[in-house]
C-alpha cells in the first residue's frame, strides 16, 4: 500500500505491513486492529477541553499571527493567548491517532478523517475572519523551511503557496485566497452573509459561536443531527434576551435543512 511512499523512516516497514488506516493500533505487526473502546474514551475526555479552547480561540484572538500558528515570534504576555488554531489542530491529530495514521505526520493523509478534519480547520478559520475581517497574514520568516522554500525565508501573503497552482506557471497565494468564495464554497454560518450589514454579521456570528462552543451551550449541540443533511444548514438563528442561546441551538438540531448559498 505505501511501497512507493516515504522517506527511509525507521517506522517505514510497519506502515507497509498496515493494509488499511488504523487509530490506536493494537500492535506494530500486519494483525494490528484499531482499538476503538481507547479512541472513544481519549476524544470523549478531551471533549469539553477542545471545545473550551475554540471558543477561546474564537472569541479571545484577535491578531492573525498569535491566532493562527505556534511559530509566532511576539511575545504572548497574556496567559489566555497561549495558544493557536495550529495547536488545536495539532492536538486533534494526536488524539485521533496515536501511533496511528492521524498521529504520524508523513502518514496522516491516509486516513480519511485527515480530510474532515483540515475542512473544520478550514472553517474555524473562516468564522475568525468574519470577526476580523481586517487580521491577515503579515510578513514572517519561515525557519524550517520546505520542499520549495530555504529555511530563513522571509514569507509573505503574496508568497506563492506551493505546490497548489493556479495555472501551469503560477502558485496560488495567501492573498488571493482570503475568501473561500474565490472557490465557490462557503459555510453554514456565512450563508448569504454580504447581504447582512456589519452590525448583523457581528451579531449572527457570535450567535452561532456561543451556541456550539459555549460553556452554556448544551451537549446536543454538537451531536451529529446538526450536520446530517446533506444541503448545509441555514445559520444559528440569533438569540435575544427573551430566547437563550440554548433554545436557539435546540432550534437548528429541529429544523429542516436549507439550501446554503454563496453571497
Amino acid at each position: 500500500m505505501y511501497s512507493n511512499f516515504g522517506d527511509g523512516l525507521e517506522e517505514e516497514a510497519t506502515w507497509e505491513s498496515w493494509q488499511s488506516t488504523l487509530r490506536y493500533p493494537t500492535t506494530e505487526d500486519p494483525s494490528a486492529r484499531t482499538d476503538s473502546s481507547e479512541l472513544e474514551a481519549t476524544l470523549q475526555n478531551n471533549r469539553l477541553t477542545i471545545r473550551d479552547r475554540t471558543y477561546n480561540l474564537l472569541t479571545r484572538f484577535t491578531d492573525y499571527g498569535p491566532f493562527s500558528n505556534d511559530q509566532y515570534p511576539g511575545r504572548r504576555t497574556d496567559p489566555g493567548l497561549f495558544d493557536s488554531l495550529e495547536s488545536i489542530h495539532g492536538s486533534l491529530h494526536g488524539l485521533t491517532g496515536s501511533n496511528g495514521h492521524m498521529g504520524i505526520v508523513d502518514y496522516a493523509a491516509f486516513d480519511p478523517v485527515f480530510w474532515l478534519h483540515h475542512c473544520n480547520v478550514d472553517r474555524i478559520f473562516a468564522l475568525w475572519q468574519a470577526l476580523n475581517p481586517t487580521s491577515y497574514v503579515t510578513s514572517q520568516a519561515n525557519s524550517r523551511g520546505n520542499f520549495a522554500t530555504r529555511p530563513g525565508t522571509v514569507e509573505t501573503a503574496d508568497s506563492p503557496l506551493a505546490p497548489f497552482r493556479k495555472t501551469n506557471g503560477q502558485f496560488w497565494t495567501s492573498s488571493e485566497v482570503r475568501d473561500t468564495r474565490t472557490f465557490n464554497y462557503t459555510y453554514p454560518e456565512l450563508v448569504n452573509w454580504a447581504q447582512l450589514s456589519p452590525q448583523q454579521k457581528g451579531s449572527r456570528i457570535r450567535t452561532d459561536i456561543n451556541a456550539v462552543y459555549g460553556r452554556s451551550a448544551p451537549i446536543a449541540a454538537i451531536k451529529p443531527e446538526l450536520f446530517k443533511a446533506a444541503a448545509a444548514r441555514a445559520s444559528v438563528p440569533v438569540a435575544s434576551s427573551s430566547r437563550p442561546v440554548a433554545a436557539a441551538a435546540q432550534q437548528v438540531l429541529q429544523a429542516p435543512a436549507a439550501a446554503a448559498s454563496s453571497a
